[in-house]
């Protein structure tokens, strides 16, 4: 969770607000190069593009960013975007939330394996991306159904060593990982031995060998 210590206990499904001390810390130079495998097939295929508030400016700590927590306790998922404070963190966090029922599920596939990857985009703009390649395109789909559940009941959780807080309009009711809410999100497959495909409603993006450097992310955002 970025330098900002310990992971702190989450009992319920949850979004960290987390902190990067330094712009020159691994931990954010390896956030960038997971988010610039995972954007930069996105950016070649359509005009998106994932936002930070340092407005193209250089990167300067400390910088924010946050994460999506499962009720057990387990990271999902964290924000495509960076920001330069909590505040607009936790803002972009709360609508991401509030406007689950709107997000748009990119399917990425790369080249070589672990192949499969994710991003949730709102209104055109990544919000939320994949915290690692899957071997198979039934965990890329279950792990983003989980995120969208994760999404429906969840409470942001300020850095710092405080108890968690509820900082948001009221939660949603709580949405169990379904065959219903996996069809949401997967590709052509079938459901529990049933005879029915599910109907792909996704748009899917090949990605190509690109120089791996952090100055793309910090350039092309």
């Amino acid at each position: 969770m970025g330098d900002s210590g310990k992971a702190k206990p989450v009992h319920r499904t949850a979004i960290s607000i987390d902190v990067f001390e330094s712009a020159d810390s691994q931990a954010l130079k390896d956030f960038l190069e997971r988010r610039r495998r995972i954007l930069s097939p996105l950016s070649r295929n359509s005009p998106l593009s994932a936002q930070h508030s340092s407005g193209g400016r250089p990167l300067s700590g400390p910088i924010f960013t946050w994460t999506v927590f499962a009720g057990n306790g387990r990271s999902i998922a964290s924000s495509a975007e960076l920001f330069s404070n909590e505040i607009s963190a936790e803002r972009s966090a709360i609508t991401t939330m509030a406007s689950v029922d709107d997000i748009d599920v990119l399917r990425v596939r790369a080249h070589s394996a672990p192949m499969h990857a994710w991003a949730m985009n709102v209104d055109g703009v990544p919000r939320l991306i994949a915290l690692r390649y899957f071997t198979t395109v039934r965990l890329r789909d279950r792990n983003a159904a989980s995120v969208l559940a994760a999404l429906h009941d969840g409470m942001v959780v300020p850095p710092g060593d405080g108890p968690p807080h509820q900082r948001m309009p009221p939660p949603l009711s709580p949405r169990r990982i379904t065959d219903d809410l996996l069809a949401e999100v997967a590709g052509p497959l079938k459901v529990r031995g049933e005879g029915r495909p599910i109907r792909p409603i996704l748009r899917s993006y090949i990605s190509q060998p690109v120089r791996s450097r952090i100055r793309t992310d910090r350039d092309g955002s």
